[in-house]
């Protein structure tokens, strides 16, 4: 009797393993893209090594079925915010939602692009302010980072002098969280660590 048990759950799980498996393939769309079928994927809500080294486009998303979905089966894709193994990208920080204009299913964040975000004028006051509707955004596959995300940005070190003094002191970015002080090319690639936690809350970027 406990063999014949555990052979039937043996054959249940064979079965329903490759029901969950199709449950989880996303929906890549056709192969409508001007750039469909030329071995990389354009579909910005993805990321990977199977991915175009060209800018992305919003009419691309599920436009470039084929080549995406190749991609995926190999294992060099994934859905940008979800969970991946090797490429160890996490979902942003989205804040609050303290903006005036949280919760109108837009994404008013400047940190972010895509057909989630908002068709009015971004302002930098909502920069983490608008969680609710720019995390639904994203997990949607419709926002991408406006900015290469930090796992792609070489932050250097921490061997400048400035270091870890809570501002980012390395010439190659600009913004409200770069220090007030002269930018000396010494400190270029060696505040890393100020220049990244800036980065990672959109208060900098890359020139």
């Amino acid at each position: 009797m406990k063999r014949f048990v555990a052979s039937l759950a043996l054959v249940t799980l064979m079965i329903t393993a490759p029901i969950a498996a199709a449950e989880s393939m996303p929906d890549f769309g056709s192969d409508s893209g001007d750039y469909a079928n030329d071995g990389e994927c354009d579909d910005p809500r993805f990321a990977g090594d199977g991915m175009t080294s060209t800018p992305l486009l919003d009419e691309d998303i599920k436009a470039d079925a084929t080549d995406c979905k190749e991609a995926w089966s190999s294992g060099t894709l994934h859905l940008v915010g979800a969970s991946k193994p090797a490429a160890d990208v996490t979902e942003p920080d989205f804040g609050e939602d303290d903006s005036m204009f949280a919760n109108d299913g837009e994404c008013d964040d400047p940190r972010f692009s895509g057909k989630g975000m908002t068709s009015t004028a971004l302002l930098d006051s909502d920069k983490m302010s608008d969680a609710t509707d720019c995390r639904a955004a994203w997990q949607a596959g419709k926002l991408q980072w406006a900015t290469a995300p930090a796992k792609d940005v070489d932050f250097g070190d921490d061997d400048s002098m400035f270091a870890e003094d809570g501002e980012c002191d390395d010439p190659r970015f600009i913004g409200d969280g770069m220090t007030d002080t002269t930018l000396l090319e010494s400190d270029r690639l060696h505040d890393a660590s100020d220049c990244q936690t800036a980065y990672q809350k959109g208060t900098i970027r890359l020139k």
